[in-house]
Parts: structure tokens; C-alpha cells; sequence
């Protein structure tokens, strides 16, 4: 991961900026965010105009469901294909996995570093503890895995 202090912002375009995050391109074509506030606070307004500026305003026709939903950055962030095609109406699978892509990105370039990132939830149960269960449940057999014969 590059580190912020190597970035070179001469030459760059703002593509987008609201209160909440700035979208910049930069000279070699890379985009980079200046985000204020994290994407899941972020509002419909800024959702709509983070759409209008990725991938070259190709989900422009998207917006208005987008406003209609009311769609803030907690859901944008949350969305799936399923939601995409159904509730946005966005039927070309290639334009789906290219927002879901989009979004994958957003995450990973504003996500929060060291210790301000927040942690994965643990399972709440232990390796040890599926460990045990899977040897108390062994199946007869050489093995202890296998297939139980039928009662019939």
C-alpha cells in the first residue's frame, strides 16, 4: 500500500466533492479520497454524487432510484445483486459486478488504519471448541468417517 506522503497531487482533478469526501484523480489516472466523514455516515446526497463520478458517470441513470430509495452510504456499502437488480433495476450483470467492484474499492481506499479500524467480530465459538464437537461426533469405520449403513 502506498503511503499517503508519496503521493503526487500536481497535476490532479477534483472529480467530486461534497462535505463529506473529496474524489480525486490523480496525473497517472489512480483515484484517491479526502473523506471527512466515514462512507457509512455519508447521506443520499452523497451517495448520488459519488455515483455520478465513478467509473466514468456510467450509473448516472441509476440516481434517481437511488434518491427515490433514499439510499445512504451505510446501504450503498451493504448492497448486493440481488438489490441491485431488483430494487434498482440494474439488469446487466456486468454493470452490477462493475458498482460492486467500485464499492469494493471505496471501502478499501477509505477504510480507517491501525487502531481506529474497527475489529472483526470473533466467532463465538473456539476452533477448539469445533474441534471437539467434530471428534465427538465420528462416524463407526476405520476411519471414524464414513457413511452409516441403513436400518433396513
Amino acid at each position: 500500500k502506498q503511503n499517503d506522503s508519496n503521493i503526487n497531487f500536481i497535476n490532479s482533478i477534483i472529480l467530486e466533492q461534497t462535505d463529506n469526501f473529496t474524489m480525486i484523480e490523480l496525473e497517472n489516472k489512480r483515484i484517491v479520497y479526502a473523506v471527512t466523514a466515514r462512507v457509512e455516515k455519508w447521506d443520499n446526497n452523497d451517495v448520488c454524487k459519488w455515483l455520478n463520478s465513478v467509473a466514468s458517470s456510467k450509473f448516472k441513470r441509476f440516481i434517481p432510484k437511488f434518491k427515490e430509495r433514499n439510499t445512504n452510504g451505510f446501504d450503498l456499502l451493504n448492497l448486493s445483486r440481488v438489490q441491485l437488480q431488483n430494487n434498482i433495476g440494474m439488469m446487466d450483470v456486468g454493470m452490477r459486478n462493475t458498482l460492486l467492484r467500485e464499492i469494493k474499492l471505496l471501502k478499501f481506499a477509505t477504510k480507517p488504519s491501525g487502531r481506529a479500524q474497527m475489529k472483526k467480530r470473533s466467532s463465538a465459538i473456539s476452533m477448539k471448541d469445533i474441534q471437539a464437537t467434530r471428534n465427538n461426533l465420528k462416524l463407526p469405520g476405520k476411519s471414524g468417517i464414513g457413511h452409516r449403513k441403513s436400518a433396513s
